[in-house]
């Protein structure tokens, strides 16, 4: 009887660790734009939670592993019921240095009471994040 518990519980460790890493990051409400900043960072944690304004407040937290500081952009895409982005003055691109070995604190509350479910964009910033001029999409921080 022990040896098929055993089995079992080896199973069930064996099938968690199949999990794709794509797989994860949809379970954590992230998208990953360019798939090697997966190389750079990691995701410590996402949690969401329902304020009693009636909005909706997000926070994820993101490790450089990397030994020299990077550049990372993101934006939060806040749904609603039906899965529509609600657009608003806060839906704009953010790009922030993190530090070699540090952590990097992504955060957003709801555009209105009417948001539901919320999508964290990651991404490089590139060349062309530069020219882009449409303020209600783009906001520069930094260097």
């Amino acid at each position: 009887m022990k040896k098929y518990l055993l089995i079992a519980v080896a199973g069930i460790v064996f099938l968690g660790c199949g999990i794709s890493p794509s797989e994860r990051l949809k379970e954590h409400n992230i998208i990953v734009e360019d798939k090697s900043i997966m190389d750079d960072f990691k995701i410590v944690s996402v949690v969401s939670k329902d304020r009693d304004d009636g909005l909706k407040e997000t926070q994820a937290v993101l490790k450089n592993d990397t030994n020299k500081n990077q550049l990372i952009s993101y934006k939060i895409d806040w749904l609603d019921k039906d899965g529509f982005v609600r657009e608003s003055i806060l839906s704009k691109w953010k790009t922030v240095n993190v530090e070699a070995k540090k952590d990097v604190i992504i955060g957003g509350i709801s555009p209105s009471i009417n948001a539901g479910e919320f999508k964290i964009r990651i991404n490089y910033p590139t060349k062309y994040d530069k020219k882009r001029v449409n303020p209600a999409n783009y906001e520069y921080q930094g260097n």
